[in-house]
């Protein structure tokens, strides 16, 4: 099954659109990207993580529209032809299971315990960087539609 989702406006959520998570497409990428883009586990995981994950997110944390995707599926794409990704550590990317954020943060903080209190399913979510003050540089959120979430919060000091 084919989906036309290389139109980069394609919603998969309400605020979210096939083209959020490839934010640094270059136009020598399209090709490879059409045909990843066209897999459809890989589309079905970024509609699942769009309206699973990030947009109850946006909705209760971020509610003016504040969410960044600053490393979706393209930089996976790109560095996979490019031989310059490891793809065992980065396939949760590659597939459309992960991506990586940055909102307000003090939400980003509150993050994990957003998650528990919700009861939102979630496979890992690492909070990146963290500074003295508690503060996370961004945070790399996956899920799995298929089931075998982990719900593994692992925080990552500087």
């Amino acid at each position: 099954m084919e989906f036309d989702c290389l139109q980069l406006d394609y919603h998969l959520s309400p605020d979210f659109k096939v083209g959020d998570f490839f934010p640094y497409i270059d136009e020598e990428d399209l090709p490879g990207l059409m045909q990843h883009c066209n897999d459809t586990y890989a589309f079905i995981n970024l509609t699942a993580l769009s309206n699973a994950i990030l947009q109850p997110i946006l909705t209760s944390l971020a509610p003016n529209n504040s969410i960044r995707i600053i490393r979706g599926v393209c930089d996976s794409i790109t560095g996979y032809f490019s031989n310059d990704i490891d793809i065992e550590k980065d396939y949760q990317h590659f597939v459309g299971q992960a991506v990586d954020i940055v909102f307000e943060k003090e939400a980003m903080r509150s993050l994990p315990r957003f998650l528990e209190d919700n009861h939102i399913l979630f496979d890992q979510c690492y909070l990146e960087h963290i500074d003295e003050a508690g503060y996370p540089e961004e945070i790399h959120i996956s899920y799995r539609c298929r089931g075998g979430n982990r719900r593994e919060v692992i925080f990552n000091r500087r």
